[in-house]
């Protein structure tokens, strides 16, 4: 298999990133996600994290992958290209405002047998980078899909952030390299979903201080956003609890560290209602789904997802390049780049957490079978999350009628506030694909209710005495 050098990655992103400045500098959008309706203050556009943000004006074509904020006080209301419907945006900073992004994988796609260790035993450090293959993942080949697409807008609309915490190394364990290849990986491919960084902490960052500090910055977040905390490094149970351990500390070992019942107690607080979703990769991380401190009160619109289960170790492997990567977080990652296809059974284009376990745990026991990992793996998973979703890619759907997607599109039906105002921001004319509710929205709108009405239940409405 032909791999990319990394230099020439790199490269290939500039180029590109300056093309498609370029692009945007001249007005020029083939294709443009949304356009600006309606501008109160002042607001700005900026594409790929460009140092000098531009103005927006309205009518301004918005175009897949931009970011938009706003001063204080100030708001953008966009409408999007194929369903007609509105967004406003309040955004101000240091944040930025996300409309769609393009997903893209992470991991190099081989056959190997490679070596592997228990998350902790000493292996010596690796420096080599993870380059990406020159075959596209399934998550980025294009597939003809509907113009209207309700999940789509869900999705990259909604505020998503993740904070990691990699344990590596610290003065308690040897060369822990791997964890910063996890952190690395996984932020990227993060980030081709939409997910924002909120922050990262490793090498010794990850105090106890820090990570609680961070931890708390949740709170101050929109209660409809979804945030996922990922940690990688080492375990203790004690039989009621997992305790992740952290750097700076004095021994290692129970009641050192932060808990997980902790972990979310400091996100959440008493503020932060949003999806919260925890992803360890650690020993004995199951445990973490079995705390006796956790109430269901604690846990609710919660995941909790464990590379393995109470009494099991969580183990590392090496890819072909040299590099060491956690088992578990290889899988995770693989799972929603180069094997989305395969997670995504029912090509809805959704990947759930419930998805994604089932995939890694096929993965983890063929590994064990084919003697590159030294013990048995079997991934946990809690949900009480509202919809449990990690992924979405408009681009593979093949099927539209499946629960998840059906059940948002109810959701989003019945809480629509003002059908007549939605109406008028509506595309017209529709586009033939149109969902059946879009149609009716856009007949009432447009019937003229001076005329009379015809059919046989219109004398019943008009002739009342």
């Amino acid at each position: 298999m032909k791999f990319l050098t990394l230099s020439t990655i790199v490269l290939l992103l500039l180029n590109q990133s300056s093309a498609q400045e370029r692009g945007v500098a001249n007005g020029v959008h083939a294709n443009p996600a949304a356009i600006v309706r309606e501008i109160k203050g002042i607001c700005y556009v900026r594409k790929n994290g460009a140092a000098q943000p531009r103005k927006l004006k309205t009518n301004q074509k918005i175009e897949a992958g931009e970011e938009l904020q706003c001063d204080a006080k100030s708001k953008v209301v966009i409408r999007f290209q194929n369903s007609g419907s509105v967004k406003e945006v309040t955004t101000t900073s240091p944040n930025w405002f996300v409309v769609p992004n393009v997903p893209g994988g992470v991991v190099t796609k081989s056959a190997f047998k490679p070596a592997s260790r228990s998350k902790g035993d000493f292996l010596p450090p690796l420096v080599q980078p993870i380059v990406a293959s020159e075959s596209s993942s399934a998550a980025s080949k294009p597939n003809a899909s509907a113009a209207i697409d309700e999940v789509a807008e869900y999705w990259t609309t909604r505020k998503k952030y993740f904070l990691i915490i990699a344990v590596s190394p610290s003065q308690n364990y040897k060369t822990d390299e791997f964890t910063k290849t996890d952190s690395n990986a996984l932020s990227s491919m993060l980030k081709s979903f939409g997910y924002q960084e909120l922050i990262v902490l490793k090498d010794q960052q990850p105090t106890q201080d820090n990570v609680v500090s961070a931890l708390q910055k949740i709170r101050e977040l929109d209660e409809d956003a979804l945030v996922l905390v990922y940690y990688s490094g080492h375990a203790v149970s004690d039989g009621r609890d997992l305790w992740l351990q952290l750097s700076g500390q004095q021994a290692v070992g129970d009641h050192r560290g932060l808990s997980v019942t902790d972990l979310i107690g400091s996100a959440r607080g008493d503020s932060f209602k949003g999806e919260l979703a925890i992803v360890l990769d650690t020993c004995y991380s199951g445990q973490g789904l079995r705390s006796s401190r956790l109430s269901l009160q604690d846990i609710e619109n919660t995941t909790i997802f464990a590379s393995s289960s109470g009494y099991q170790r969580s183990y590392t492997k090496r890819l072909p390049s040299g590099i060491e990567i956690s088992a578990f977080t290889y899988h995770l990652i693989r799972g929603l780049t180069d094997d989305f296809s395969r997670v995504d059974s029912d090509n809805d284009g959704i990947i759930e957490y419930a998805d994604l376990q089932r995939y890694i745990s096929n993965k983890l026991i063929e590994d064990y079978a084919a003697e590159s990992l030294p013990g048995q793996m079997k991934p946990q998973m809690l949900s009480h999350a509202q919809r449990g979703w990690i992924a979405y890619d408009a681009k593979v759907v093949k099927n539209v009628n499946t629960e998840a997607r059906r059940s948002l599109t109810l959701e989003t039906n019945s809480t629509l506030q003002d059908p007549e105002k939605f109406a008028e921001t509506l595309q017209d004319p529709l586009p033939d694909n149109a969902s059946p509710y879009l149609k009716a929205i856009e007949a009432l709108h447009n019937q003229d209710w001076t005329k009379p009405l015809r059919g046989r239940h219109a004398s019943g409405f008009l002739n009342l005495n």
